[in-house]
């Protein structure tokens, strides 16, 4: 095991292929198989395909609390905090902050049009045209692949949406984090970006529907 996660933690394709071998072996003899078998899931090279589904988006710019599109007064964005923060208390698998804020997040002309694009080691996906109009829970449907790739690789992922306008499109927020943490929370839910006392964490995104595949390597798409 000691040489499976020395070689896991070098985090190159070789060295995963490696990890992964020692893990296998240590298999037939280790009592707990269950460890053994996360550690050969988390170091194996396969396919990942991972679909950005869509969005949770706060329902007001979240410093200022006008609105994303059109004029209008200003919202108590300080209210959505408390709900995010009881929110918190809450299993992301089973309840979505879609749920807490239905009533705010309501289709309307108020809300933004929002489109996704992803960067993984300077490649690029989505982009303007998969916007979704005038919704504060955007779908996307938005699926890529990252071939060879292991479970636990910590190349950076960024998720930027943006509200589409006819001139300047307003950010409405960014995440950032590694595949092995994508893979990992979104295996346990919906991701949030929010904290146990409401705060954001990504600007105006209050959480992300992801799902993620797990294929051979070199099967593609």
């Amino acid at each position: 095991m000691a040489d499976g996660e020395a070689a896991a933690a070098r985090g190159d394709q070789r060295s995963f292929d490696r990890a992964c071998e020692c893990f296998k072996q240590a298999r037939q003899h280790e009592l707990d198989t269950s460890y053994v078998d996360a550690r050969i899931a988390a170091t194996e090279i396969v396919d990942l395909v991972i679909t950005i589904q869509g969005a949770v988006i706060l329902p007001a710019k979240p410093v200022s609390g006008k609105p994303w599109d059109g004029l209008g007064g200003g919202a108590d964005v300080s209210k959505f905090g408390k709900e995010l923060a009881l929110l918190a208390t809450t299993n992301p698998l089973v309840t979505s902050a879609a749920s807490l804020l239905s009533g705010a997040v309501s289709r309307g002309s108020a809300a933004p049009d929002c489109f996704v694009v992803v960067e993984v080691d300077g490649h690029m996906f989505g982009g303007e045209g998969t916007f979704d109009q005038d919704d504060f829970l955007p779908h996307w449907g938005l699926r890529f692949t990252l071939p060879y790739t292991a479970a636990s690789d910590g190349r950076l992922v960024t998720v930027t949406i943006r509200d589409r306008d006819l001139e300047d499109h307003d950010n409405v927020g960014t995440a950032h984090l590694s595949v092995a943490e994508l893979v990992r929370r979104a295996e346990l839910g919906h991701l949030r970006f929010f904290d146990e006392t409401g705060t954001l964490l990504a600007g105006g995104i209050v959480e992300l529907d992801v799902s993620v595949e797990r294929k051979p390597a070199g099967s593609g798409r």
